[in-house]
């Protein structure tokens, strides 16, 4: 199960279409939900299972109902076709399915990568799950969820990005602000790893809300350029 979730995660970071990120990620979500509620005897793991499950295929179901529009807005599922369609929305003061598509996509990852409000099942899951499976949510799992959010901003939806921007900023003030104000009360290593994990989410909406455009932000890593807020 660890091995078919990596290897999930691995092409989840390297694909070029919208109906293969779908593919790649249920294959990755598929073992992390057997391996939530491996111990059997424990109903805390059992709990987490299903409460890993149940947030997963609802943000999933918001995800594909968000890259149907897109779909239908752009008439394609690569990335690069995506963008070229919608490219020609940029300037319009009105454009509801764009935005709409978007937004369901941006929920839906939310809800994948712990941001807030979307973030309330994590601490559950870390508590009950097994500790080495927790120790993989936290770090490989975190790392390409921050990658694929990175990559669908980067390419498809880039155009738009800075239409989200107050909305970004918001996002990622109150993940952080929660995260780390909840963090405070916890007794639990596990809710204390998830928290924090919640946070760094955080950091990274952070940074793409300062640029206004994800290809802003890797130009400027690149060349050590200082954001222009």
């Amino acid at each position: 199960m660890f091995l078919t979730s990596l290897f999930g995660l691995m092409l989840l970071t390297s694909v070029t279409n919208f109906l293969m990120f779908v593919v790649a990620l249920e294959t990755a979500s598929l073992g992390m939900y057997v391996l939530a509620a491996s111990m059997r005897n424990e109903k805390t793991s059992l709990e987490a299972g299903i409460k890993f499950f149940i947030n997963s295929a609802f943000a999933t179901a918001i995800m594909l109902w968000g890259i149907s529009i897109l779909f239908g807005v752009t008439g394609s599922l690569d990335f690069s076709s995506v963008a070229s369609g919608l490219f020609q929305y940029i300037g319009d003061e009105i454009k509801p399915f764009p935005m709409l598509g978007i937004l369901a996509l941006l929920v839906g990852l939310g809800f994948k990568i712990t941001l807030f409000p979307f973030h309330l099942w994590a601490p559950d899951v870390y508590e009950g799950s097994p500790t080495p499976f927790t120790a993989f949510l936290a770090t490989i799992s975190k790392a390409a969820g921050i990658a694929v959010l990175i990559r669908i901003f980067a390419v498809p939806i880039n155009d738009l990005v800075p239409d989200f921007n107050g909305l970004l900023w918001i996002l990622s003030a109150f993940t952080m602000l929660a995260a780390s104000s909840t963090a405070l009360w916890q007794s639990s290593a596990k809710r204390l790893l998830a928290y924090s994990s919640i946070s760094h989410a955080g950091f990274i909406l952070m940074g793409i809300a300062a640029f206004g455009t994800v290809e802003d932000a890797l130009l400027a890593s690149v060349s050590h350029i200082p954001p222009t807020f």
